[in-house]
């Protein structure tokens, strides 16, 4: 049996197969194993730090009072970099909420020539945790997606196709970026008790259990996977969305075939043209953070050993679409 289906994030193929056993001159389907994994407990509680945003704390006609307006979180950009892999270009690099309060994270990359030439502008889409907990940090990459059928030789597919993507066609090379990054209050979709155990590296593939200890069901599990180089520089970012997902207590298998590619190539690692909330970089940095240890993050690099490309990699969890309500 083989069922396709398209989904809002790309597209599905499943292929089950059937065992027919004959017993006693009949034919009769072998039941599939079922998973025997069951919660220890019938009841669980947990305390849970939730916000709630007022908005208009009195019904008026007049303009939003200031009082009511929240101030933007504070983000910080830790690293980025214009890479070029197949002719691809894109912006990597990792992100930080510094700030005491949850942050809906937005992020737009710009790139340039030498002559400070506009070539390109996207946003991050699914290589990023759009939600960032206080302190939380996120790995992003933004891949520049261009017009599609715009040329007249191109012809517009019947169906809806999740997957695809229009690479821009660079009339000349990039050699510089632009990153803005916006972050607003959220208070929704804020679900972070996943964890990953029983993480087992091979040449070729990650394989490990994603475990849900909070009490609330994980609609779509998505894996982040960071590849670092030898000096422990963010090079790539991958991503990954679980076909099925986590009930509460209980765990799902995840199997990532890793890259194995080395045409990667770092282009640019200038933080000067990157902004916060309208803000540089580098001023937010060195005020509200001053002393940081960089090393801290690095610690937390898993080595990929020789068989790869890659020297160290980063698996990170996210709640995509976010809980049922």
């Amino acid at each position: 049996m083989n069922l396709k289906n398209t989904t809002p994030l790309e597209k599905i193929s499943k292929t089950d197969y059937k065992t027919l056993v004959n017993h006693r001159g009949n034919w009769f389907l072998q039941p599939e194993n079922l998973d025997f994994d069951l919660p220890p407990d019938q009841l669980y509680s947990q305390n849970v730090t939730k916000y709630f945003n007022q908005g208009r704390r009195r019904i008026t006609t007049e303009q939003t009072h200031h009082e009511d307006v929240l101030k933007q979180p504070v983000l910080e950009i830790l690293s980025a970099s214009l890479v070029r892999y197949k002719n691809q270009y894109s912006i990597v690099g990792e992100i930080q909420n510094i700030d005491n309060v949850p942050a809906d994270v937005v992020l737009k990359g710009t790139l340039y020539n030498d002559n400070n030439k506009e070539l390109a502008t996207y946003n991050a889409k699914y290589h990023v945790k759009h939600k960032l907990m206080p302190k939380e940090v996120s790995s992003f990459k933004i891949n520049f997606e261009g017009i599609a059928w715009s040329k007249t030789e191109d012809s517009i597919p019947k169906t809806f196709n999740p997957d695809e993507f229009t690479p821009v066609d660079f009339e000349e090379q990039p050699t510089k970026f632009n990153l803005q990054c916006a972050g607003n209050i959220a208070t929704t979709d804020l679900y972070k008790n996943v964890a990953i155990t029983n993480l087992n590296l091979d040449p070729k593939h990650i394989e490990g259990t994603l475990f849900n200890y909070g009490i609330q069901e994980v609609t779509i599990p998505q894996l982040l996977i960071s590849y670092y180089n030898e000096n422990k520089e963010i090079i790539w970012v991958e991503h990954q969305f679980l076909r099925e997902g986590i009930r509460v207590q209980r765990k799902q298998y995840f199997k990532y075939p890793l890259q194995l590619n080395d045409s990667i190539k770092i282009i640019n690692s200038d933080l000067e043209n990157c902004f916060v909330n309208g803000l540089p970089n580098k001023s937010i940095s060195e005020k509200v953070v001053p002393n940081r240890n960089e090393m801290h993050l690095k610690e937390q690099l898993q080595p990929l050993g020789n068989n790869t490309n890659f020297n160290y990699f980063k698996i990170e969890v996210n709640n995509y679409i976010g809980n049922p309500r």
